[in-house]
């Protein structure tokens, strides 16, 4: 094996974890910790945990919390992975991620619990206009 592949090989080792779900912590809607690293997941921005939003018929819900049910939901039994991508200013490591094969970033904006983040990404933009037709 040439050192070239051995390279490739152990970088796309070190840039992918996978944890099952006793390993997988959801920090907030848009973040998981898995084995010490915590994962800010790219393309998405989702309501702090204690955040509120306005509901559509007056008041506010507690849209910072559902969105880490959700989300906590979308992991639940399921093997986790995450694809790295960068570190960010706050020393998260960004990531794409999936549980059980399904793009966790796509499913959480399409479902209407985060938005595209399109100040860093565009990858979710069609997600998100799938919810706004939706009315998530």
């Amino acid at each position: 094996m040439t050192f070239a592949r051995l390279t490739a090989v152990l970088s796309a080792y070190l840039v992918a974890a996978t944890a099952s779900l006793a390993d997988v912590r959801v920090v907030d809607g848009d973040t998981l910790e898995m084995d010490g690293t915590t994962y800010r997941i790219n393309g998405i921005d989702a309501p702090e945990y204690g955040q509120k939003c306005a509901s559509k018929t007056g008041g506010t819900w507690a849209c910072g919390k559902e969105a880490v049910d959700a989300l906590v939901g979308y992991v639940s039994g399921k093997d986790v992975q995450c694809d790295s991508m960068a570190e960010d200013g706050f020393g998260r490591t960004v990531a794409t991620c999936f549980a059980n094969g399904t793009d966790i970033g796509a499913l959480m904006v399409e479902l209407g619990w985060a938005w595209a983040f399109v100040k860093y990404s565009d990858v979710y933009v069609a997600e998100e206009a799938i919810a706004r037709n939706a009315g998530q």
